[in-house]
């Protein structure tokens, strides 16, 4: 969408039409898109087999310091099913290591934040090639996740009908008093339009093949919970479809196209060097300023209403503020402070009408890491300028219309 680029009006009239409609659209108070956060650690800390409940209670503080109420997590299908179970649609099989993904659930529902799922990779056992648990996470850590596609979509749905339903809210918890926390935001993959996070056996990206998985995600999911809200998986920034990826546009409009396709909402990351407001020559997609190009691409999906319906998440965003072996460009850190702030400016993300709105968007990262220097905190703890741009923003709350996606 163009973000406030001014247009010369024919009449004063319509200037003044104009002027209307963008004051009922958008909210005097800038209540618009609320704004969450990941934090990488989460992930990390169910890797680390070193990891203690003190390391976890510090990170959530940190979170729960930001006053964000939705927070994105990693979480590893690798992890918690090493092996095949026996029966995988029930969570209590003995194949299954809950112990990491309870203790992360359970301590960031007890401080009342609302978790959005997310996947990183499939589980080597069920792989079309076996990898070697060498995948580097952006903190450097070994992640045993394999980008390559199961053999059997139903595998992956399967699993997660048993960890929906494990954590659907009404399951005891055996590590304690009370129920397990509650999950009801799912993503179904994390860019699977670049070959990183998904590939078939020719070691490229595919649309049709991640159809298949994400259907089987739905399926799974909403049979362990009827009430979890699924989110087609958010594709990365890419525009160029080389080396075995599929570029950001090409990928929106063909998996909208898909068959017997499901979801409740559309998942995007947005990573950019410019101003949010700058000018866009070269149509990069996705980009802030083409928010209205996404709409339309989702307007035109198969399948149920509910797909042309669907809000769009942001659920990855973020600046650099130093190279990166991931990235060149860099900003400077009072410059991601003003452009965190123009993002949730911008008309799209401000307003909470009409179809298809900008429900939520997501800060990348909280703490910066050795190979992801994108955080509202240093490697050291310090603040960036950023951090309290974030946190005043945060602390909004989350409008009406949102909090039935944002559950």
């Amino acid at each position: 969408m163009a973000v406030g680029t001014v247009r010369t009006m024919k009449a004063v009239a319509a200037a003044g039409l104009a002027a209307g409609a963008v004051a009922l659209a958008v909210p005097a108070s800038g209540v618009g898109a609320p704004a969450g956060l990941q934090d990488d650690r989460l992930g990390a800390w169910q890797l680390d087999p070193n990891r203690t409940q003190a390391q976890l209670d510090a990170i959530i503080k940190d979170i729960k310091r930001t006053r964000t109420k939705v927070v994105r997590v990693n979480f590893f299908w690798a992890q918690i099913a090493p092996t095949r179970p026996k029966t995988p649609r029930n969570y209590r099989d003995k194949a299954y290591v809950w112990g990491p993904s309870d203790a992360v659930i359970n301590g960031l529902r007890q401080n009342k934040l609302k978790i959005l799922v997310t996947w990183l990779g499939f589980a080597n056992w069920a792989a079309v090639r076996p990898l070697a648990p060498i995948q580097r996470g952006s903190g450097g850590q070994r992640q045993p996740y394999n980008p390559y596609a199961p053999k059997r979509a139903d595998d992956f749905g399967k699993f997660l009908e048993a960890f929906a339903r494990r954590y659907n809210g009404r399951q005891n918890n055996p590590n304690g008093p009370g129920k397990l926390g509650a999950v009801r935001m799912y993503e179904t993959g994390n860019e699977p339009n670049l070959k990183n996070f998904f590939r078939t056996r020719a070691n490229r990206s595919s649309i049709a093949a991640f159809a298949k998985v994400h259907r089987a995600a739905w399926k799974g999911i909403r049979r362990g919970n009827p009430r979890a809200k699924v989110f087609l998986a958010p594709f990365g920034p890419n525009s160029s479809g080389r080396n075995g990826n599929i570029s950001a546009r090409r990928w929106l409009n063909g998996i909208t196209r898909q068959r017997k396709m499901n979801w409740n909402d559309v998942g995007v990351h947005i990573y950019d060097l410019l101003n949010p407001k700058a000018a866009n020559p070269k149509r990069v997609f996705p980009r802030w300023d083409r928010i209205q190009e996404m709409q339309r691409i989702i307007r035109r999906a198969r399948g149920p209403a509910r797909n042309r319906r669907a809000p769009i998440l942001i659920t990855e965003a973020g600046y650099t503020t130093a190279k990166t072996p991931f990235r060149r460009g860099k900003v400077t850190v009072r410059q991601q402070a003003r452009y965190i702030r123009s993002i949730f400016r911008l008309p799209p993300v401000r307003t909470t009408r009409g179809r298809n709105p900008v429900a939520l968007v997501v800060i990348f990262n909280l703490k910066d890491n050795r190979n992801w220097p994108g955080g509202l905190l240093r490697i050291n703890g310090r603040k960036k300028p950023a951090y309290n741009v974030f946190r005043n923003i945060a602390k909004r709350p989350i409008p009406g219309r949102y909090r039935r996606i944002l559950v």
